[in-house]
């Protein structure tokens, strides 16, 4: 008799775990239920404000110191009041008429913007100033040296032949009430040997250290010392709309 009851007892204490283990169950499966969505909705909420955090920037194609103004040109409609100055860069005296291979510039803007799409920015190229985005960062430039060089004297060495290839840089930053410039400095970039090479290196200089030093090869190192001066003006806090932008400055190879 003793031992049914303990055995009834034994049973009924089983059942009151199994009760309890699913009513536990059930709870966290309602839980679930409810907050599964909410963290969904979260995430994409999450993910939703990181892309409108991803900055951007706006790359108009540089011009020329003696270009003529454009006024169907999207960037004659931003750039050319702060790039401006740039024709006083050559000196004092009148510069010669400037002309630049369209290629060369074209390097400039597709080499800039595959630099900055490596650092996750959004590039727009060329857009309608009405389509940039507010607190975007517009880059204007204006040539205002470009010299071919000669190859031959680039193998001879001794800084013979050097191409040049000079352009002033403004950074602007879209507002609500336009445009601000935050940044500009002039880069200043020249292609040559310093040293005659041996008889044994002529080739191999040749065919490679030449399309450095080509003005298509100084637009990509123009392009990539801008999208560094980017990266570090954009990890700054952003100049306020009243605060004046900082004095140009020269960077040199």
């Amino acid at each position: 008799m003793r031992f049914r009851r303990k055995t009834i007892r034994r049973k009924r204490i089983t059942l009151a775990h199994i009760s309890f283990i699913l009513t536990c169950t059930l709870l966290i499966t309602t839980l679930e239920t409810f907050a599964y969505p909410n963290a969904r909705q979260q995430s994409a909420n999450d993910a939703s404000t990181s892309a409108s955090r991803q900055p951007t920037v706006a790359i108009f194609r540089f011009a020329l110191q003696s270009e003529t103004t454009d006024v169907a040109a999207p960037s004659s409609q931003v750039c050319s009041q702060y790039t401006s100055d740039a024709n006083a860069r050559a000196g004092s005296a009148a510069p010669d008429r400037l002309t630049v291979e369209p290629k060369i510039l074209d390097a400039i803007s597709n080499e800039l913007r595959q630099a900055l799409s490596k650092k996750k920015v959004a590039v727009l190229l060329d857009p309608d100033p009405d389509a940039i985005p507010v607190g975007s960062t517009v880059v204007c430039g204006r040539i205002f040296k470009a010299r071919k060089g000669s190859a031959a004297g680039r193998m001879f060495g001794l800084g013979l032949g050097a191409s040049h290839l000079n352009a002033h840089i403004v950074l602007l930053s879209k507002t609500e009430g336009g445009f601000t410039p935050t940044d500009s400095f002039d880069l200043k970039l020249k292609g040559r040997n310093l040293f005659p090479p041996g008889a044994s290196t002529a080739v191999v200089q040749a065919t490679i250290m030449e399309k450095r030093q080509n003005l298509q090869g100084l637009a990509r190192k123009l392009a990539d010392k801008v999208a560094k001066r980017l990266d570090g003006d954009m990890r700054q806090p952003r100049l306020a709309a009243q605060d004046a932008p900082r004095p140009a400055k020269e960077a040199s190879r």
